[in-house]
């Protein structure tokens, strides 16, 4: 677990409306010096970031009625604020729990985050939330509001609330993890971060948003998933010895393979393949994965290329996965297999022939099996 000493609940808290977990990034930031735009960005903390955000309370610092208040109660919660690139397993636990903990009182659950690793985040809550009913919306921002006018931090934070709270909205329910990011809802375990300047930084390859969001908010009905039966089951337990190999020319040639797949800790292998799922077919290549299976490795095959789907089937080069005992991750995104293997290897109720089984089902909408 992450230090604890940075988390606590606003004392304001009213324990209705919306939860926002705040964990910094850049829509926490700004300027060291107000004076000058130019210097180092630094996060501030939950309460300056709500005196900063006007929309968050009904009241202006006069007394006077905010026009551009939302319309509802926002609640905070703050962890240790970090740069998301430090944001790993024992984080996710602590968002998740925040999230279990609160799971009756409010609405709906907004995660500010950072937006280099927010699609880990997203994808591993959604298999850590099973059962999940209600919103938990993730964005962040390449601009912040705190110290840039022009910025798309206020939107995407706006949005992301009258998303998470659909009794006052009025908008259908989405029970799902989602990245909301420049007018899209994306379902946060299709997600991929496509550029790290522009305001549409988050693309879904190979699923279609859950909302769009204009001058109107539309939920896509037949994108989202149904509301599952049962109550929420929270997952804790997160395996880190996992990696992610992509292929490359030469490959053959090194001893990288050899090198990460013997290693004695590794419990889990992501194999980025090319196109369709082909690999060098050669024993150089092949040998350490099929030796690595036969340990007791849970291997599983994606492509590299930002959309599509491996088919490992379809050519001879593929097939030789399937015969080592890879398996098909069909069109998960490179990072909802990683996530998806680090947390079902951890879940100490499923052996390694139920990993292999749920790695190649779909259990939080991560897969279009065909």
């Amino acid at each position: 677990m992450a230090s604890t000493s940075s988390h606590h609940y606003d004392p304001g808290n009213r324990g209705s409306g919306v939860l926002v977990v705040y964990t910094g990034g850049t829509i926490g930031s700004m300027p060291r010096d107000p004076r000058d735009l130019k210097s180092p960005l630094v996060v501030v903390d939950w309460a300056e970031f709500r005196r900063r955000t006007s929309s968050l309370s009904p009241r202006l610092a006069d007394g006077s009625v905010n026009a551009r208040y939302i319309g509802f109660n926002v609640d905070g919660y703050t962890l240790p604020p970090v740069d998301s690139c430090n944001i790993g397993p024992a984080y996710w636990v602590d968002v998740a729990r925040v999230i279990a903990e609160n799971y009756d009182r409010y609405e709906g659950f907004v995660v500010l985050h950072g937006t280099d690793t927010m699609v880990y985040t997203a994808s591993a809550l959604s298999f850590m939330l099973e059962g999940l009913g209600k919103p938990v919306v993730m964005t962040g921002a390449q601009l912040s509001h705190l110290g840039h006018v022009r910025n798309d931090a206020l939107q995407n934070l706006l949005t992301s609330l009258l998303i998470a709270n659909p009794r006052h909205s009025h908008l259908p329910l989405v029970p799902e993890v989602g990245v909301f990011f420049h007018e899209e809802l994306l379902r946060g375990n299709r997600s991929r971060k496509v550029t790290s300047s522009g305001f549409a930084a988050f693309q879904s390859p190979d699923y279609p948003p859950l909302a769009m969001a204009g001058d109107t908010i539309v939920v896509n009905r037949r994108a989202v998933r149904p509301v599952p039966v049962g109550g929420l089951h929270l997952r804790t337990h997160i395996e880190p010895n996992v990696t992610s190999v992509i292929f490359f020319p030469g490959i053959q040639e090194a001893s990288i393979l050899q090198d990460v797949l013997g290693d004695p800790g590794l419990r889990g292998v992501v194999l980025m393949t090319y196109g369709a799922g082909t690999v060098p077919s050669d024993p150089r290549v092949l040998q350490p994965i099929a030796d690595a299976v036969a340990r007791g490795v849970v291997a599983i095959a994606v492509t590299q290329c930002n959309g599509g789907r491996v088919e490992l089937e379809r050519y001879e080069a593929g097939a030789h996965l399937l015969e080592a005992g890879v398996v098909s991750g069909h069109d998960m995104t490179p990072e909802a297999a990683l996530v998806k293997l680090m947390v079902l290897l951890g879940d100490p109720e499923l052996d390694d022939t139920d990993v292999r089984r749920l790695l190649a089902q779909d259990i939080a909408g991560e897969l279009t099996v065909t």
